[in-house]
């Protein structure tokens, strides 16, 4: 019994080595991912998208973007050596879903994704006093590091009222 068993084995042994090797061996060609995709609101309905370019070798850029609800996707390309893409009608009122994909002849990279919103949720419920004259944000700045989604944002609320102003900070994540 013995013996069948490690004839079993035996025969059974190198093809498990074989699969190990290809399954972790790296894979030759593959286009590296772009890093720290971060946005940047511009006035007059523009939306900046930065990242930083991939370790690798790679030509160009592919970004793909929807908006939510509802919208339609686009796509925009961009010459190795930019690290940057400007959304032209932004409207703050969407969610935007971005992809940043770097390409190699017709090789594409895994892509960098992130979400941008330039309202928080809890904005739309908020109530405004009746006494409130003014009422802004001043910073708003989203980042994703690393390939990984985690969304921050830095909200300052600055309200005035006639006895006085308002100062609120919200950090999300």
């Amino acid at each position: 019994m013995m013996h069948v068993l490690g004839l079993r084995i035996s025969a059974w042994g190198p093809l498990i080595f074989l699969g190990l090797t290809v399954y972790f061996a790296p894979v030759q060609g593959q286009v590296s991912t772009p890093r720290r995709l971060r946005f940047k609101t511009l006035g007059s309905g523009k939306l900046a998208v930065m990242w930083k370019e991939p370790r690798g070798d790679f030509e160009s850029y592919k970004i793909v973007y929807n908006t939510r609800p509802g919208g339609q996707q686009q796509v925009l390309r961009i010459q190795k050596g930019e690290s940057r893409a400007i959304i032209h009608n932004f409207d703050p009122s969407k969610e935007y879903i971005v992809r940043v994909i770097s390409l190699k002849g017709n090789q594409e990279s895994k892509p960098l994704i992130g979400k941008f919103s330039a309202r928080a949720p809890e904005l739309a419920e908020v109530v405004q006093p009746n006494k409130l004259t003014d009422s802004s944000i001043i910073e708003d700045v989203n980042e994703i590091s690393g390939g990984k989604i985690s969304t921050i944002q830095l909200l300052l609320f600055r309200t005035v009222y006639r006895g006085g102003v308002n100062v609120h900070l919200n950090i999300l994540y």
